[in-house]
């Protein structure tokens, strides 16, 4: 049998990418192309368990009723979301405290062109994604001083975005662990274009090369006095 061809005709069933719902007949077609690629997956499992997956996934949508190639398009283009971890050879306490002044973040994210503070827990971002400007207002969700510390965008903002960063203490406490989580939805459809080219991979692959120059900087820079006030605490 034919696998290409078969998978080809599986999605052939499904003649509009922009339509999230399938119908009776497109359900049926999709689902039963799906089982048979699970089928014939699952016999060479060694060598077919991708296809199995794919299988798997399209019977699903299409018991579900849903167009997989909407999802599919339809979450590219307008969702973004990454999470990623470096060791920084710098104490917790000097790693938290810049990254809680915000406006440090442009310094080593370039796709962010300026980030102000308008208080202690509100703040106005730019950023550029493939060219596209977008601003929103965003604001601290959480603080723990020296553990983590939480954002989002502000209700009506035209991209949703929120953030996390985790500070753990490495090597014997002389390194920290920085785990970081960020999502972008696009909300108006102005940045859909930027979404769209900027596929899950690639934005993981800049926010790590931002990363990493975030541990030169930190690596590079004289030790810091510390801070007498402390930001927040939960």
């Amino acid at each position: 049998m034919n696998v290409k061809k078969q998978t080809t005709e599986v999605l052939q069933k499904v003649q509009e990418p922009s339509k999230e719902n399938l119908n009776t007949y497109e359900r049926i077609g999709v689902a039963s192309g799906g089982a048979l690629l699970s089928y014939i997956g699952i016999k060479n499992m060694r060598r077919g368990w991708p296809l199995a997956v794919i299988g798997g996934a399209l019977a699903i949508a299409g018991i579900a009723g849903k167009n997989p190639l909407y999802l599919v398009n339809n979450r590219s283009k307008k969702h973004l979301k990454v999470k990623t971890s470096i060791l920084i050879n710098k104490e917790k306490g000097e790693v938290y405290d810049f990254w809680r002044k915000l406006e440090n973040l442009p310094t080593f994210m370039k796709h962010l062109k300026e980030v102000r503070e308008l208080n202690d827990k509100k703040s106005h971002w730019k950023a550029e994604l493939e060219g596209v400007d977008i601003e929103w207002d965003a604001e601290i969700t959480r603080d723990i001083q020296g553990q983590r510390i939480g954002w989002r965008s502000l209700p009506g903002s035209e991209v949703q975005t929120t953030g996390q960063v985790e500070f753990r203490d490495a090597a014997g406490n002389k390194a920290t662990q920085l785990t970081v989580t960020l999502e972008y939805a696009d909300q108006t459809g102005k940045i859909a274009k930027a979404f769209a080219s900027m596929y899950h991979p690639v934005f993981k692959d800049q926010i790590e090369d931002e990363l990493n120059e975030c541990k030169r900087i930190l690596e590079t820079r004289k030790v810091q006095e510390p801070k007498t006030q402390p930001h927040g605490h939960g």
